[in-house]
């Protein structure tokens, strides 16, 4: 049995184009490194318009793509590599954004002793259309009503998908 794997932990607010990139990326580099690629989705501790989703609203969104993709929820980083750990998969890697690197590498020396794991950052460009999403603009595409703008961002973009994500976003910042 191969346990080697690559993992990818995010928060996958709202899953968008720029989430699917790491994932693409992550069954890249899993490919390469003869690896599993495993999907974290990190699960908030309290919804809010920032976070507006659980960890299995966020795990759904992301099956409808990805059915045959590892994925598991998370509280965060350290637990899930305390996961991992103890049900000994061999982790060689971990695909994050360039922004994410420092905090990543910081993590594993702290977790394991002489790590050999490839810390692989993705660079965020601003200037293509991939670059500039966000899981604010969308918010604001959202709550500013305009399903044109959240289509063309998010990949869940079904107007029942922006029905719910709408009213959930209100509800929260209403409080």
């Amino acid at each position: 049995m191969n346990n080697r794997i690559v993992i990818a932990i995010g928060k996958f607010s709202i899953y968008h184009y720029g989430h699917d990139l790491v994932i693409n990326r992550l069954k890249m580099v899993s490919k390469n490194l003869n690896a599993i690629p495993h999907l974290v989705i990190i699960d908030p501790i309290k919804l809010t318009k920032d976070k507006p989703l659980t960890g299995k609203e966020k795990l759904s969104f992301i099956q409808e793509v990805y059915p045959n993709l590892p994925i598991e929820i998370s509280k965060n980083a350290y637990t899930t590599l305390e996961m991992y750990k103890k049900q000994n998969f061999n982790l060689i890697g971990i695909v994050t954004g360039e922004d994410r690197i420092q905090s990543y590498t910081g993590l594993v020396n702290r977790f394991y002793k002489n790590p050999n794991i490839r810390i692989i950052g993705i660079p965020r460009n601003e200037n293509d259309e991939i670059g500039k999403i966000s899981s604010s603009k969308i918010r604001k595409a959202i709550l500013d009503n305009n399903y044109e703008l959240f289509k063309s961002y998010a990949i869940s973009n079904s107007y029942d998908n922006f029905n719910f994500l709408k009213a959930r976003i209100s509800s929260l910042e209403n409080g």
